[in-house]
């Protein structure tokens, strides 16, 4: 968004996640248009009487008239009001010269909308038109996602190109680690920063979550040792969310996992009876057979 954010090129943000019906998402998709394409208050009241003249909004300036900014509309739920808020971002780039990005995250927020697939179809038929406006709809929830875009029977089917990102590399977390241990006068090596990704094999919310238990520890220098109870802490903090995945799985889907975890193919017996006190012998052995039933 930084790089293309330009006076030629608008990016509008907004995150939906809390958006819980077709109403909120178009109050949230509005305000956002509206503020990242103008600047000023008296800007933004023009766009509004000239671009949705036809279901006027109510409008809400806070104390921060540039900051606290926030539409909401009495929609109808007419065709043509829904084409006035979703073909917003066409009009102010046609009128302004503009070319405009829509970024919208947590995108799979408007699959649990009342009669989403026909929200969704709507959308859809407006911005495909828009020749002056780009769309980048991304969430957190990669299932979600997948049938959303790739699903024939999903309004947004082929809709444009799909990136599934990667996992951010060991060699991009050490020094985002270290550094930020080091802005609070407290040192983590390179190398044991590194162990620390490895520990829970790049998952960014565990590694996140490790660090943080391993800074809140140490008072100057993190060891091997610190590391270890630190694992040993966040292993206890996430057990509830463990047994709630694992406490549906049979008997047999708990052996398999005690197979997969102790890196056993073939020729042992697993007793089916589920404990939970599992013996494996190391933490990182632990660790991974509880990842594995979480992932599971």
């Amino acid at each position: 968004m930084s790089l293309v954010d330009s006076d030629k090129v608008k990016v509008v943000y907004l995150d939906v996640l809390k958006c819980r019906t077709e109403e909120a998402f178009l109050n949230a998709f509005a305000t956002a248009v509206i503020k990242a394409t103008s600047n000023q208050c008296e800007a933004r009241i023009i766009n509004i009487s000239k671009f949705l003249s036809r279901i006027p909004p109510k409008i809400a300036i806070g104390t921060d008239p540039i900051n606290n900014f926030e539409l909401s509309f009495d929609i109808a739920h007419s065709t043509q009001d829904l084409n006035e808020i979703l073909d917003l971002p066409q009009k102010i780039a046609t009128d302004q010269n503009l070319k405009i990005v829509v970024c919208i995250d947590e995108f799979q927020q408007i699959g649990q909308f009342d009669d989403s697939l026909t929200f969704q179809k709507h959308c859809r038929s407006v911005w495909q038109h828009q020749d002056c406006v780009s769309y980048c709809l991304f969430g957190s929830k990669k299932h979600m996602m997948t049938a959303m875009f790739q699903k024939q029977d999903y309004a947004f089917f082929r809709f444009g190109e799909v990136f599934y990102l990667d996992k951010i590399s060991r060699q991009d977390w050490i020094p985002f680690l270290t550094t930020r241990f080091a802005q609070s006068q407290k040192q983590l090596s390179e190398t044991l920063a590194g162990e620390l990704v490895d520990c829970v094999e790049g998952y960014s919310s565990y590694v996140q979550q490790l660090a943080w238990i391993l800074w809140s520890s140490v008072e100057k220098v993190a060891s091997d040792a610190d590391l270890l109870l630190a694992m040993d802490r966040q292993m206890d903090s996430c057990q509830p969310t463990y047994i709630v995945q694992i406490e549906a799985l049979t008997a047999k889907q708990m052996a398999l996992l005690r197979a997969v975890a102790e890196g056993v193919e073939e020729g042992r017996t697993y007793d089916t009876t589920y404990s939970r006190q599992i013996s494996l012998g190391h933490l990182k052995q632990r660790h991974a057979f509880e990842r594995s039933a979480l992932e599971s």
